[in-house]
């Protein structure tokens, strides 16, 4: 879908060129390498157009790095919704969402670096009292000293005013694989969310207050909203809510916008996933106190590739780390058949066709703020509960389409 070449700058930032010809300036995760690992440095119009080199840094898409399974595994025809946290003895753990035509149950996989994966199973099941759940999945993570608190969206194909519906909870544990659920911390509360809420992405800011950041389905299309609590357990709903509302008609993201991802800082910065329920791709968006969000005008930033990519039809799910090797986004590419996971991070290649970014972008980086604006990275992630669609529905619910396969091709 997007003729795309893709180059870092020295200043850090990515320049895409996309369809017809028109370059657009997109603002992406390298905003985060200056905060991460850098200091402070402004992206400003001064060396954005610098001459190639013998070799550069491009952040670009990496490939699958978490492969759906095999026939009779609980992810044997989708994997999703991944979450990925570095562990403070250098180990990274992956919550993921597992579909296998049937329920969605949460998994877990570890890695030693971040890219290749050994998957552990189920640890959270559908059908196990006293929640008796039918569908388990979309998961955040914080490790609070040493434990581990994880919000997750889990539901129910009958009961709500929609039929199905799903609300997040909040659990426990020790090692990241067992759990104990404590309860529900969110149910569906608004008009906007009133059909689930879903998706939960949660931080803890610099004076202990946890946001939770979510998606909610009100029985015909997805936003993004928020809710703080003081001790991670008692959320209270902001009142503006829903603080990111739908594109216009015609738009990439007219349908639905969920499944956020969120770094807090002096500027915040929230990843998104956007569908016009033709294809799906990922967008961002900035605000100065997480409450007030703007679209970024180079939206989207990241997009389908040509198939026979995995990520031929549908990007969503995005997962932002701060890793020592660079900033890293994991997201979910379907085609259309099935869902897996990839990855977006910094990899050296030979310059031989640079597109520099030029001093006609400033604007652009202008309207999403200086690299310096980004202070932290933090952990966190979300994801769908949705039953199993028909193929190529007509009108498929939000919360199902996002789940599993972009219209048209699903």
């Amino acid at each position: 879908m997007y003729d795309r070449r893709a180059v870092l700058t020295p200043r850090g930032v990515l320049a895409i060129e996309m369809k017809a010809e028109r370059r657009v300036t997109l603002v992406l995760c390298l905003m985060m390498v200056a905060a991460v690992s850098a200091g402070p440095a402004a992206a400003t119009a001064s060396g954005l157009g610098s001459s190639p080199t013998p070799e550069k840094t491009v952040f670009q898409k990496a490939g699958i790095v978490l492969p759906h399974g095999s026939p009779g595994e609980a992810d044997s025809v989708y994997a999703r919704a991944p979450f990925v946290l570095r562990d403070d003895d250098g180990t990274y753990k992956m919550w993921y969402s597992g579909y296998d035509g049937s329920v969605n149950r949460m998994l877990y996989a570890s890695s030693p670096d971040g890219i290749r994966w050994t998957k552990h199973g189920v640890i959270l099941d559908v059908g196990v009292p006293p929640y008796n759940w039918n569908s388990v999945g979309g998961q955040s993570v914080l490790k609070i000293q040493s434990v581990y608190h994880m919000w997750f969206s889990a539901g129910y194909w009958s009961g709500g005013p929609f039929v199905y519906w799903a609300q997040i909870y909040h659990a426990v544990s020790m090692d990241g694989f067992y759990w104990n659920v404590t309860g529900v911390v969110l149910p569906p509360n608004q008009f906007w969310d009133r059909g689930m809420t879903n998706s939960p992405w949660v931080v803890r800011d610099s004076a202990g207050l946890f946001w939770l950041f979510h998606s909610g389905w009100d029985g015909s299309n997805t936003r993004i909203g928020v809710a703080t609590s003081g001790d991670g357990i008692s959320f209270t709903p902001y009142a503006g809510n829903p603080i990111l509302d739908l594109g216009p008609s015609g738009s990439w993201d007219q349908s639905d916008v969920n499944t956020p991802s969120v770094i807090p800082g002096s500027t915040w910065l929230l990843y998104y996933g956007g569908t016009d329920r033709m294809s799906g791709a990922l967008g961002t968006a900035t605000s100065s106190d997480g409450l007030h969000w703007s679209k970024s005008p180079g939206n989207p930033v990241v997009g389908p590739d040509p198939a026979p990519a995995f990520d031929s039809r549908v990007l969503w799910f995005p997962d932002w780390l701060a890793d020592p090797s660079g900033p890293r986004l994991y997201y979910v590419g379907g085609d259309g058949s099935t869902l897996q996971i990839g990855l977006i991070k910094n990899t050296t290649v030979k310059d031989e066709v640079p597109v520099p970014l030029t001093l006609d972008d400033t604007p652009r980086i202008a309207a999403l703020g200086t690299v310096a604006a980004i202070d932290a990275a933090v952990v966190g992630l979300a994801l769908f509960v949705g039953r199993r669609p028909p193929r190529r529905p007509s009108a498929p619910p939000p919360q199902e389409w996002p789940r599993i396969q972009p219209p048209g091709p699903s």
